[in-house]
C-alpha cells in the first residue's frame, strides 16, 4: 500500500480504519481477540503493551489474524492525488493510487537547471522563463541585470538613446545627456520650493492657529486627585498669545473651584511674566475664548461648549490683567464651564482636549456709562445672532469669597 504520509483521503480517513497505536491508515490490518484493528507492523513491534489500546482487553497472540475483509475496505477508500495543489485534479480508490502517482505529469520530481528548485513536469517549462537566476546584459550600459527586470531598466537606463520628450531639437542622445540633468535640477528646485511654502505654513499654524490645545489625559484619577484635595488643579505648559505677546498658562480644577465643587468643571487662563512685557500695551485687553472640544468622529455634528472672555479696562481686574509684578497674575475664566454631567460627553479614551484662542487684536473700549436694561438687552442678542455657538462673558471682579456662582476671577 502507498505510503500513509502521501495520501489525502476525501471526506477523512474513518475512524474504524485507523491504527490506534500509529493513527494511520491500518497497514496489513490483524485483527485482535477483542475484534480491534492494529497495522502489523504496530502488532509486532518490540515492546508493545500487552493490552489492547483501546478497550485494554489482553491481546492474545495466538487468537489475532490477518483481516483480509478490512484491508480491502481500507484499499477501497476515496483518496486525492497527492498533488493535488499542484494542479492534479485526479481521485480514485486508495488501491489504485501508486499507478496513478508513477505517471502523474505534477509530480514534483524535475530541477531546475539554475536554481535547484523542484517543479512539476507541467510547471517546469513555466518556471524556466522566468527564474530569477536568469541573466541578462544591457545592451546600453553592459549592466547584467534579471531578465525580468530588463524592460523596466530601460525606461531610466541613463545611456539609452532618446530624444527630447519636450521637442526641442535635441535628438539621439544619451539619456543622461538629454532631459535628465535637466529633470534633476528641476526638481532640487521643487523641492527647496516646498520646504519653503511648507515652513511658511507651519509659520501660519504658530501666527493664526490656536494658542493652546491641551490634551488632559487620566482625567478619571486626576478628577479623583482634586475631589480628594491632593491636586485641586492641573496647570497647563506655558504658550504665547501671539509671536512675541503675551505669556499664558490654562489651569483646570477638574472637580469645580469655590461654589462649582462637585458640580462643574473650572477652566481659567493666567497671565504669566514673560520676556516681551517691556513692549507689550497693559492692562492686557485681548478676548480669549476658551473651548471643550467634541471628539465626536463625525466632524459635522461636533458641538463644542465655548465660553468667551471679553476683558475691560477696569481699574479693580489689574490683579489679573495688569503687567505681572511676580512670576504670575490671579487666574480669570469660568469657575462653571460646564456640569460634571455633561463633561462626561466629551470624554473619550479617559481624555479631554482644551483649545484657547487669544485675539490677535486688542478688544475695542466701551462706553463705561450707564446703560438702561432695554440697551444691554439688544446689545447681548447681537452678540448672540453674530456667534450663536459661543456663551459670551465680560469678566468681573470679586473682592473676597464669593458664593454666588456668576463670579469668574480666581485667586
Amino acid at each position: 500500500m502507498t505510503s500513509v504520509q502521501s495520501v489525502m483521503f476525501k471526506g477523512g480517513l474513518p475512524a474504524d480504519c485507523t491504527c490506534p497505536i500509529c493513527e494511520q491508515a491500518l497497514r496489513d490490518p490483524i485483527k485482535l481477540n477483542c475484534d480491534h484493528h492494529y497495522c502489523r507492523q504496530c502488532f509486532e513491534k518490540e515492546g508493545r503493551a500487552p493490552e489492547c489500546a483501546q478497550c485494554q482487553t489482553i491481546i492474545q497472540p495466538e487468537l489475532c489474524q490477518h483481516d483480509r475483509a478490512k484491508h480491502k475496505q481500507i484499499l477501497a477508500l476515496p483518496v486525492v492525488c497527492t498533488f493535488e495543489s499542484s494542479g492534479c485534479q485526479w481521485s480514485g480508490q486508495l488501491g489504485t493510487l501508486h499507478d496513478h502517482l508513477s505517471e502523474c505529469t505534477f509530480k514534483s520530481s524535475l530541477k531546475c537547471e539554475k536554481c535547484g528548485r523542484q517543479f512539476a513536469k507541467n510547471d517546469l517549462e513555466r518556471h524556466r522563463e522566468k527564474c530569477d537566476l536568469n541573466r541578462a546584459v544591457c545592451s546600453y550600459c553592459n549592466k547584467t541585470i534579471r531578465d525580468s527586470d530588463l524592460e523596466r531598466h530601460l525606461k531610466t537606463c541613463p545611456e539609452v538613446i532618446v530624444s527630447c520628450p519636450f521637442q526641442c531639437g535635441l535628438s539621439d542622445r544619451p539619456r543622461h545627456e538629454g532631459t535628465y540633468e535637466l529633470m534633476e535640477r528641476d526638481m532640487g528646485s521643487f523641492n527647496d520650493r516646498q520646504s519653503r511654502i511648507l515652513s511658511a505654513a507651519d509659520t501660519c499654524t504658530e501666527m493664526f492657529g490656536p494658542q493652546l490645545i491641551w490634551k488632559i489625559d487620566k482625567l478619571q484619577q486626576r478628577t479623583n486627585e482634586a475631589k480628594s484635595g491632593a491636586d485641586t488643579t492641573i496647570f497647563s505648559t506655558p504658550f504665547m498669545s501671539h509671536r512675541f505677546g503675551y505669556k499664558m498658562m490654562a489651569c483646570a480644577c477638574l472637580f469645580g473651584d469655590g461654589s462649582s465643587a462637585g458640580k462643574s468643571i473650572s477652566l481659567y487662563v493666567l497671565i504669566l511674566k514673560g520676556e516681551f512685557d517691556p513692549t507689550l500695551e497693559w492692562p492686557f485687553n485681548r478676548s480669549i475664548k476658551i473651548s471643550l472640544l467634541d471628539q465626536n468622529p463625525r466632524p459635522e455634528e461636533r458641538v463644542n461648549i465655548t465660553y468667551v472672555i471679553d476683558p475691560r479696562k477696569l481699574k479693580a481686574n489689574e490683579k489679573f490683567l495688569a503687567r505681572p509684578r511676580g512670576e504670575r497674575n490671579a487666574a480669570f475664566g469660568s469657575q462653571s464651564f460646564c456640569s460634571l454631567a455633561i463633561l462626561q460627553n466629551y470624554v473619550k479614551d479617559d481624555t479631554i482636549y482644551v483649545r484657547i484662542d487669544v485675539d490677535r487684536c486688542e478688544t475695542l473700549p466701551i462706553s463705561l456709562k450707564a446703560r438702561d436694561a432695554k440697551e444691554r438687552k439688544q446689545t447681548l442678542e447681537s452678540l448672540r445672532l453674530k456667534t450663536p455657538d459661543v456663551r459670551v462673558h465680560q469678566v468681573r471682579p470679586v473682592t473676597g469669597q464669593s458664593t454666588s456662582s456668576s463670579a469668574e476671577l480666581r485667586v
